[in-house]
Formats: C-alpha cells, sequence, structure tokens
C-alpha cells in the first residue's frame, strides 16, 4: 500500500487532487493530510474517514520532514514557494532507510494522469469554498 503525504488538502488545488485519489486506484493507499485549522480538519476527517489528519503547518519543519520520511509520494500543494517546507520534505525524503524515487510534486508541476487520477480543476472538493 502507498503512503501519500499531502499539504494543502483544504484549498482549490489540493482539495480536488484529494477527491481525485479517493476516487482513483490508489483510493487504497493510506492518505495523510497536513492540516493547521483544527475545524477544517473535523470537516475533511467527516468527508474522509480513512485520511490520516496531522495536525500542523509548514513552518513545522520537524513534523514535515517526519513525515515525508515516512511518504512514498508527496504532493506539496499548500504553498510551492514555501522555502522552508520544501527544505524539511527534501530532508525527510531523503533520510529515507531507502530514499528510492520518491515522486515529490508542488501544484501543477507533478502530471498526475499517468497514476489514473484524471485530475481536472472545477471538480468537487472536500470542503465548500466561501465566497
Amino acid at each position: 500500500m502507498a503512503r501519500i503525504l499531502l499539504t494543502g488538502a483544504t484549498g482549490l488545488v489540493g482539495g480536488d487532487v484529494l477527491y481525485r485519489l479517493q476516487q482513483s486506484s490508489l483510493s487504497d493507499s493510506h492518505i495523510s493530510c497536513l492540516l493547521r485549522d483544527p475545524e477544517k480538519a473535523q470537516k475533511l476527517s467527516e468527508s474522509y474517514p480513512n485520511v490520516e489528519i496531522i495536525q500542523g503547518n509548514l513552518d513545522d519543519s520537524d513534523l514535515l520532514e517526519r513525515e515525508a520520511s515516512k511518504a512514498d509520494v508527496v504532493l506539496n500543494l499548500a504553498a510551492s514557494d514555501h522555502v522552508g517546507a520544501a527544505s524539511a520534505i527534501a530532508k525527510g525524503i531523503q533520510g529515507r532507510q531507502d530514499p528510492g524515487n520518491v515522486p515529490y510534486g508542488t501544484n501543477f508541476d507533478l502530471n498526475l494522469t499517468e497514476k489514473g487520477i484524471g485530475y481536472r480543476l472545477g471538480e468537487p472538493r472536500c470542503l465548500p469554498q466561501k465566497r
């Protein structure tokens, strides 16, 4: 079973990706989502009871490094320009017992259609967006 770490799961892109992961052949994967807002974490848990919620934020380098070290795939969709988060994730991937090929994607640079996810903007998200 693949282990997927996802940041930005309550945002526009991350929410769409989480939805598509749950609808794809990767739905049996262990998916962990980093969330900073407890209220959004509760809503996400209700919508996706099989998703592991990791309470934290992009500034928590130790947490990101630890979680990335456990992941087979890392999708950093929260803020691709957050240098500290990207560095912590990279350090975590490098620190794995078997670093192998851990796909690491930020926003649109990972071609998810190759994995059968068929990602498209506009699909239902895990949380309604406030207008």
